[in-house]
């Protein structure tokens, strides 16, 4: 039984030193802690409502561990970052204006969990070990032959097993369901701080309460305990490659707590009245012990904070500053790797900190026709050989594989997918092979050709080719695990069992009225899957005028008709409009008078 409010709320203030009360938006439904005179401020997430008072009772009255404190040069660096900002934007909206933006500027802490524990089990995987092997290389040039000496990494795997017996403390782990959405509005959420947390620290600022409990990200939070075993196994058995990484373990005294990162967030809006949100930070940076562990934080210059992105194409800025406006920051070669159309990750653990590097690297790869470079290649496929994909919350590995299903084109993105092994960590029997290659094209041809585009989402028709192999039962729980929306879940388990079933019934012959009951009600998505199925063109002529024609076909005549007739108000006038609906189809009435004619005669 929950607590009552007044009990929480009395916890909170012993508890964090302050006295907070809950208010949530009515429009995002997220939830901050505010001081006492805040009440009724904008929402600082969306903008579009303000906060309300509302009961207490479900928080989780916890005080954070650790908080990042605001930067105390910022407040007075913002209003000329902002006047920079705005000065900088060509046809700007009426309500873009530094003066507005400073106006609804609000210091805002975001919240992650934080959780020590101690892994204790047993392990087992292949390391690899760096050697060389030295060779000459013969050449023949102005007529005299010429050798030199080539020598060449490779790596000898070795199978290794053992018993792990560690304490980590303040592994990180996402505390909001739309945590991918959050990162992508302030540049992420790696960044931690070892600073103790005292009520001083927080000030007037608000405090964005988490929307998922421990419990919801234990997964996630058993999946960065292996991540920083993995590493510490590497180093133990020295190593310098590691892959297959397999472990057993008890994930023992777990104690969840709180950290707390600043922002300043502010808004305008654009000419149609929707709200742009903009979020001021300073430059971080950071280094890791393991994945996942408590870095060092402190404010850092450009380069460091760059030195944080996932590649080097993406670790360039340019400056906003009127004195060097313009000015490119490339520490990292990014801008000679764009040229070359190459992806490169700034560090060798990349992938093991955050895995959904990999997705967005194929995303990249099959949208700007960019390549890995061998290196980071070869990481990627390390990544997949230890599963940390699949490792990922349920919430992220849907967001990034809709994601990468959603693009125009996915020929690359499903050839790569099978080429890293990465379809195991997302099911074992998930299909990305050329016949589900052949497959998708055969449904994007239909799925264009009759003009399906607002219906049918690309990524859910490829996904149907995808899961072929699984049973609707499997393909449920798969959904519910990776906590897919319930209709779109439905159309996955239905899709290609009734496309299967389509094909078989079509290929029969059936009147127009007797396919239409066949296909009527049925997700687009089974009768496009119908079509690719189909060999013979047959049954996919004849499901293609079910999509354009038959579907749509309406009576001219309605309930208010037959009772004009004489019927009885009754479930037989229904059964009338289907019989005459029928008729219809099947091209027997084509007027309003020949159907009220058809009804009449099916009523006497």
């Amino acid at each position: 039984m929950n607590a009552p409010a007044t009990q929480v709320l009395d916890s909170l203030s012993s508890l964090w030193g302050l006295a907070l009360q809950p208010a949530g938006c009515p429009v995002c439904k997220q939830v901050y802690l505010l001081h006492p005179g805040q009440e009724n401020i904008t929402c600082p997430l969306c903008g579009q409502a303000p906060l309300a008072p509302q009961a207490a009772a479900w928080l989780r009255p916890t005080s954070p561990e650790l908080v990042v404190p605001f930067n105390p040069d910022l407040p007075r660096q913002i209003p000329a970052a902002l006047e920079a900002f705005v000065r900088e934007v060509w046809l700007k909206p009426d309500d873009f204006t530094s003066a507005a933006l400073q106006q609804r500027l609000k210091p805002v802490y975001e919240t992650r969990w934080l959780v020590d524990g101690r892994v204790s089990g047993s392990w087992q995987a292949e390391e690899g070990f760096d050697y060389q092997v030295k060779s000459s290389q013969e050449s023949y040039s102005g007529s005299t032959w010429h050798s030199r000496e080539v020598v060449e990494t490779r790596v000898r795997w070795e199978p290794r097993l053992g018993q792990v017996q560690r304490a980590y403390q303040n592994i990180s782990v996402p505390a909001f369901s739309r945590q991918a959405q959050l990162e992508t509005l302030v540049g992420g959420y790696d960044t931690r701080a070892a600073a103790a947390y005292a009520p001083g620290t927080v000030g007037q600022a608000a405090v964005h309460v988490p929307d998922l409990q421990p419990d919801e990200v234990w997964q996630a939070a058993r999946s960065l305990f292996n991540q920083a075993a993995a590493v510490e196994i590497q180093s133990a058995c020295q190593a310098q490659h590691s892959r297959n990484v397999s472990i057993h373990a008890d994930y023992e005294g777990l104690n969840w707590t709180q950290m707390l990162l600043p922002l300043y967030t502010t808004f305008y809006r654009d000419d149609d009245g929707r709200t742009q949100r903009v979020d001021v930070a300073s430059t971080r940076s950071e280094s890791y012990a393991y994945p996942a562990a408590l870095p060092k934080i402190e404010h850092a210059g450009i380069r460091s904070d760059l030195a944080r992105r996932d590649f080097t194409i993406n670790a360039m800025a340019v400056s906003l500053k009127p004195e060097s406006f313009g000015d490119l920051f490339d520490f990292y070669g990014g801008l000679a790797d764009l040229d070359a159309k190459r992806i490169v990750v700034l560090h060798n653990l990349s992938f093991i900190e955050d895995p959904t590097r990999v997705l967005r690297a194929i995303r990249y790869e099959n949208r700007y026709g960019l390549r890995m470079d061998e290196h980071t290649l070869n990481l990627a496929r390390a990544c997949c050989a230890m599963d940390l994909v699949g490792d990922l919350s349920s919430a992220r590995l849907r967001d990034e594989l809709v994601a990468l299903l959603d693009e125009e084109r996915v020929d690359f993105t499903l050839q790569r997918i099978e080429e890293l092994g990465l379809t195991p960590s997302i099911h074992g029997r998930l299909r990305a092979d050329a016949a589900t290659l052949d497959l998708v094209r055969r449904g994007e041809r239909e799925r264009a050709a009759h003009a399906l585009a607002a219906e049918v989402p690309r990524w859910r028709l490829r996904l149907v080719w995808m899961l072929r192999d699984l049973d609707p039962e499997e393909i449920a729980a798969w959904t519910e695990r990776m906590r897919i929306r319930r209709q779109d879940a439905a159309v996955l388990a239905r899709a290609l069992v009734v496309g299967r079933r389509l094909v078989d019934r079509v290929s029969r012959g059936p009147s127009e009225a007797e396919l239409y009951e066949f296909a009527e009600g049925e997700p687009a998505e089974a009768v496009l899957a119908a079509m690719a199925l189909d060999e013979t063109g047959a049954v996919a002529a004849r499901l293609g005028r079910f999509l354009d024609v038959a579907r749509h076909v309406r009576l001219a005549i309605g309930g208010e008709d037959l009772l004009a007739l004489g019927f009885t108000a009754s479930p037989e006038m229904g059964e009338v409009l289907r019989s005459v609906l029928h008729l219809k189809l099947n091209g027997v009435v084509k007027t309003r008078t020949d159907e009220l004619a058809a009804a009449e005669r099916l009523h006497s």
